[in-house]
């Protein structure tokens, strides 16, 4: 599993909108992976993570509009071998701080986003963004 602070990382260190637009794709893809592993029915944390997967999902398909979005991801993909949280209690600790961080910084992209298409895109994400933070919240 990608940490919080790797994706803080990358989404800080994006040197123009393309890359920040790469990077939050493929942390809303994550998310989703996560959300979707710990979405075990008649556990606690079912219904929360079945809704932050189709948050993630929403999230992830808001960004697949910005015109500054490349058409191929900018990073190889890392493949499917990442450690992923092992309770519902700990993905839920890891969406909430992921989730939290990228609706910020996509309110702010959104700001200063010159192409309308894009700022669209960003305020749209990060209200998945936001979405996802309120399930979680609670559920740690």
């Amino acid at each position: 599993m990608t940490t919080v602070s790797t994706i803080r990382d990358r989404v800080a260190g994006a040197g123009d909108l393309a890359e920040f637009l790469d990077a939050v794709y493929e942390a809303f893809e994550e998310m989703l992976a996560v959300a979707s592993e710990h979405d075990e029915p008649g556990g606690d944390l079912f219904a929360a993570m079945v809704m932050a997967s189709a948050s993630a999902a929403s999230g992830r398909d808001h960004l697949c509009h910005a015109p500054s979005l490349p058409p191929r991801p900018l990073r190889p993909a890392r493949g499917d071998g990442r450690a992923r949280p092992e309770s519902a209690a700990g993905a839920a600790s890891w969406l909430g701080g992921v989730s939290r961080f990228l609706a910020g910084a996509l309110m702010r992209a959104a700001k200063t986003a010159g192409e309308p298409g894009d700022q669209v895109a960003c305020v749209l994400a990060a209200v998945s963004a936001n979405g996802i933070a309120a399930l979680m919240a609670g559920q740690r």
